[in-house]
């Protein structure tokens, strides 16, 4: 466990985000190992409400684990049941074509990569392109779509879903 004061934040910027604007002088963070992955849990004190005091910090190291394994439980069961749910690759990128026949399949496979959560360079490598292609391929989507986020990119693709399933085969 971790007790960190907003005045030993060394980050300036950091420090003005998180603990000078919401007027947070105190986190006390622990990291809990579960399975693969290690949970973080944090909690904040504001200045109207003091530091923390010894018996809550006992009794928050107390539930820490307990806390850490329902949200662990809670992250895989989310996980799995996105997972059954989620449309094949290439469902999704039909889906995408489908909500502007302009993008070229090369777009709609970046576009269909962005949604499933992975990162620039992972979509990249799992389509053998350069990381720059990879930007320019997503541009011109964007573009096209007339979007600029991510979220953006998820709206179109959920409008498109509640009109017509995707079914695959």
């Amino acid at each position: 466990m971790l007790r960190q004061s907003w005045s030993n934040i060394p980050d300036r910027d950091y420090r003005s985000t998180c603990y000078l604007h919401p007027r947070v002088i105190e986190r006390i963070s622990t990291c809990i190992p579960r399975d693969k992955d290690v949970i973080f849990l944090n909690i904040y004190r504001r200045e109207a409400s003091g530091c923390f005091a010894d018996e809550e910090l006992e009794r928050f190291h107390r539930v820490a684990k307990a806390v850490a394994t329902c949200a662990g439980s809670h992250d895989r069961l989310m996980r799995s049941e996105t997972t059954a749910l989620r449309p094949s690759q290439a469902a999704t990128e039909r889906m995408l074509r489908a909500a502007d026949p302009r993008l070229s399949v090369r777009e709609a496979e970046i576009c269909a990569g962005i949604l499933r959560g992975d990162a620039i360079k992972e979509i990249a490598n799992n389509l053998s392109l350069e990381l720059s292609s990879v930007i320019t391929y997503k541009k011109r989507a964007f573009h096209k779509l007339n979007i600029s986020t991510r979220r953006e990119l998820q709206q179109i693709y959920e409008r498109g879903l509640k009109r017509s399933p995707v079914l695959d085969g």
